[in-house]
C-alpha cells in the first residue's frame, strides 16, 4: 500500500490520531498505518510494526489466533488485504473531480475500485429476459484451473460463470450464465489468484500450487467492454503512433550513420 502515493500521502494528512475510542476499529488501523508509515520515512533501519499488528488483532481477533505451539495461525492473506480495504474506505473520503467522473465516496473506491457490467441469463429458459446490473469491486479474480498457465486466461474464465438461482419463470433453481465485462479500470489494479478449491471426496480444502505467468505490464484492454474499449483506442492509437514514430526514427538513424561510414 506504502507504494501508491496518492493512498501515502492520503494517510499522512487524514485525521485519524488514537484516542481511547479509536484504539482499534477503521480510525485505528488507520492511525496506526499512518504512524507506521512516518516511523519508516524516519529511518532506513528496518522498523517492527508492533503497534500495527496490536492494533489490527484488536480490531479482527481472528488474525490473532494461535497455535497448539503458541506461534500466530496462518491467515489469509486476501482475506486480510480486503479487510485492510475496507476500514480505509471506511475512513478515508473521496476528493477532488474531474470533467469526466465525479468525486467518488471514498479513496479507495476512486483509486482502487473498478466497475463492472454484468448480464445474467437463464440457459434453461429462451423466454425469460436477460438481467442488466452493474457491480464494484476492488480486485479482480485470476481463477486458476489445471489449463490455466497465464494470469490473462484465468483473468478471461472470470468474466464468463454458471449459477445457480430460483428462476421465476420456470418455478425452480436453474442453471444461469453470467457474463461480465469491465467498465471501469481503476488507477491501481488489484488480481487475487484463486488457488484454493474443494475437493469434495476428501471434504477438505485444497491449494494450487502450480507457478501462473504474468507480465511486468498488464494490458486490460480485452477484459473491458464496448464502451471502454472505445474511451481507451483513442489513447492506444497514440501510443502505437508515438511507438512507430519512434522505430522510423531510428530506421533513418542507422540509414544515415551506414551512409556516412
Amino acid at each position: 500500500l506504502k507504494t501508491a502515493p496518492e493512498l501515502k500521502n492520503k494517510i499522512e494528512s487524514s485525521s485519524a490520531q488514537f484516542s481511547r475510542q479509536t484504539l482499534s476499529g477503521s480510525q485505528g488501523v488507520t492511525a496506526a498505518i499512518k504512524q507506521l508509515y512516518k516511523e519508516m520515512d524516519d529511518t532506513c533501519e528496518p522498523v517492527t510494526p508492533l503497534i500495527m499488528v496490536k492494533v489490527l488483532h484488536m480490531t479482527i481477533p481472528r488474525f490473532s489466533e494461535k497455535g497448539e505451539h503458541g506461534g500466530f495461525q496462518q491467515q489469509d492473506a486476501n482475506e486480510c488485504w480486503t479487510e485492510f480495504m475496507r476500514m480505509l474506505s471506511e475512513c478515508l473520503p473521496g476528493e477532488g473531480s474531474t470533467s469526466s467522473e465525479t468525486v467518488r465516496k471514498s479513496f479507495i473506491e476512486q483509486y482502487f475500485g473498478g466497475e463492472s457490467t454484468t448480464v445474467l441469463k437463464c440457459s434453461e429458459s429462451e423466454v425469460e429476459p436477460e438481467a442488466k446490473s452493474t457491480e464494484k469491486w476492488t480486485q479482480l479474480r485470476c481463477h486458476i484451473n489445471t489449463d490455466v498457465r497465464y494470469m490473462q486466461l484465468g483473468l478471461t474464465l472470470g468474466l464468463q460463470e454458471n449459477i445457480e438461482k430460483t428462476s421465476p419463470t420456470l418455478g425452480r433453481n436453474a442453471v444461469y450464465v453470467k457474463t461480465s465485462h469491465v467498465n471501469r479500470l481503476p488507477s491501481y489494479l488489484t488480481i487475487n489468484f484463486i488457488r484454493f478449491f474443494y475437493k469434495e471426496k476428501e471434504n477438505i480444502n485444497a491449494k494450487i500450487l502450480k507457478d501462473i505467468k504474468f507480465p511486468m505490464e498488464y494490458d486490460a484492454y480485452e477484459l473491458c467492454s464496448d464502451e471502454l474499449k472505445g474511451k481507451l483506442q483513442v489513447v492506444r492509437d497514440k501510443f502505437e503512433n508515438l511507438r512507430l514514430s519512434k522505430i522510423e526514427k531510428r530506421k533513418k538513424y542507422r540509414l544515415r550513420l551506414c551512409v556516412d561510414t
